[in-house]
């Protein structure tokens, strides 16, 4: 009887071993449908403005920086101030003398035509008058052109965009042309 144990117990673990080996499949039936497929993406990388869409915001007088009201990332509107700029005090005399040149050449001309309608002073004096007048006025118009007349000045968004870059802090004085930041478009 033990053999016939032994033996049956022998092809009952030949019959397990050879259904382990035998391939099975979970097979799971659904009906057809469409629907949006949806899932997660994770990225890591440097968001960077398009080539021609970011402006520095520089000037063409030396000055003091006095109060940033931006910060780097930040969104601005069209018109937004950005931050406080203070005319340089050598900038600001460049203006003041256009302005006393200008008076004094007025007054010159003024002189050397009552002079000239006198007969006192001949063409040539009164021509050399009128262009120092002209001159001058040429002067205080450029010392206007590059700001000098203004204490301090509101500098505001030109467009609606992000601040990418901060190249001065509060109460940096700056050279003429140096950039304070960097403005790019939101699109």
């Amino acid at each position: 009887m033990r053999k016939i144990t032994t033996g049956l117990l022998l092809l009952a673990l030949s019959f397990a071993a050879h259904a382990a080996d035998a391939p099975s499949a979970l097979v799971k039936t659904a009906t057809i449908r469409q629907q949006p497929l949806v899932f997660g993406l994770s990225g890591y990388g440097v968001v960077s403005p398009a080539p021609g869409s970011a402006v520095n915001i520089s000037f063409p007088r030396a000055g003091q920086v006095k109060r940033l009201q931006v910060v780097a990332g930040q969104a601005v509107r069209r018109s937004e101030t950005l931050f406080i700029f203070a005319t340089d005090a050598t900038a600001a005399n460049g203006y003041a003398q256009a302005q006393s040149a200008l008076a004094l050449a007025h007054s010159e001309y003024a002189r050397a035509s009552r002079l000239f309608k006198e007969q006192l002073m001949d063409r040539a004096q009164l021509a050399a008058a009128k262009k120092a007048w002209l001159d001058a006025q040429s002067a205080l118009r450029a010392q206007q052109r590059m700001g000098n007349g203004t204490g301090n000045a509101r500098i505001r968004a030109p467009f609606s965009g992000i601040i990418t870059a901060l190249y001065a802090a509060g109460g940096d004085r700056i050279p003429p042309g140096k950039a304070v930041l960097q403005l790019a478009r939101r699109n």
